[in-house]
């Protein structure tokens, strides 16, 4: 297996629990790379990585989604304040197939200012049920630039413990560490408290926080996502053939022609799709 991933191009990476000097971590990368040369194989010496405890404590310290990761696969993910960004993912709410929405190129320039510099926070709004979380999931796992990967992406529900939240954020921002922080039904309150703290003085931190709050006008650092335009029945049309591909034709018109006409502004967390279908 060693041999087939080498000759691939992949890399042998040994992760050890001691600690070493630079020069002994240096002695145990040559002396691996020369039993793999001696057993006939021809490899860079970029392919050959030896981490001590202390480089994967460094890691760790660096990007805290990878100590989040290990807790959430090892049983402690409920006494967590901030998941991964596989963790959000992987919600019920985001299994449904995605559809491509003309809602997501905006969204996304809007929000790459704010990710990918330190201190940045933007605010998304809009009317309940409109696909706020699942758009914002969406467009910082296509962005693909230097300064920012999904990795760096922690997760909150502000309608949870709200306190726990600001307690974990106001360790990160004051450990310096490097992520962006997203808090999903967080409100105007919870906003300013967690926006004064990515914005402290050693902080590293960028923040996008999403609720339902009207007004929903644009304003500085606001980014309002309205619902798709009447005339728009691509996405509909999709997304209901997703969840309810047994309709006859009849049913299938009518709740198309109920869905094209929906606004949502009541505050309810259904979305108008899994709303209609179930009065259906």
């Amino acid at each position: 297996m060693v041999r087939a991933i080498l000759q691939d191009g992949g890399a042998y990476i040994l992760l050890c629990a001691h600690s070493y000097t630079a020069g002994l971590i240096r002695e145990r990368e040559t002396a691996i790379k020369g039993a793999i040369k001696n057993a006939g194989l021809s490899i860079r010496d970029e392919q050959i990585v030896f981490h001590d405890a202390g480089q994967i404590a460094e890691w760790v310290n660096i990007h805290p989604s990878v100590a989040i990761w290990v807790l959430e696969n090892t049983g402690f993910k409920d006494a967590q304040a901030l998941r991964t960004w596989e963790w959000w993912n992987g919600c019920p709410s985001h299994q449904v197939k995605w559809i491509a929405d003309p809602r997501l190129a905006g969204v996304q320039e809007k929000l790459l200012p704010v990710i990918s510099v330190t201190g940045g926070v933007a605010r998304v709004i809009g009317p309940s049920g409109v696909g706020k979380s699942r758009l914002i999931l969406k467009a910082l796992e296509n962005v693909n630039t230097s300064a920012f990967s999904k990795d760096l992406v922690l997760y909150a529900d502000g309608g949870e413990d709200a306190n726990a939240i600001k307690r974990a954020i106001q360790n990160l921002a004051d450990s310096g560490t490097r992520s962006v922080i997203v808090v999903d039904r967080c409100d105007v309150h919870m906003h300013g408290d967690l926006a004064n703290l990515v914005k402290r003085k050693n902080s590293h931190l960028s923040l996008i926080t999403i609720d339902d709050q009207p007004p929903f006008d644009d304003r500085d650092g606001v980014i309002v996502v309205r619902p798709l335009e009447k005339q728009n029945t691509t996405v509909i049309d999709s997304i209901l053939k997703e969840v309810a591909p047994g309709l006859d034709s009849e049913d299938y018109r009518r709740l198309a022609q109920f869905l094209s006409l929906i606004h949502i502004s009541e505050p309810t967390r259904r979305t108008p799709i899994s709303y209609a279908v179930f009065c259906l």
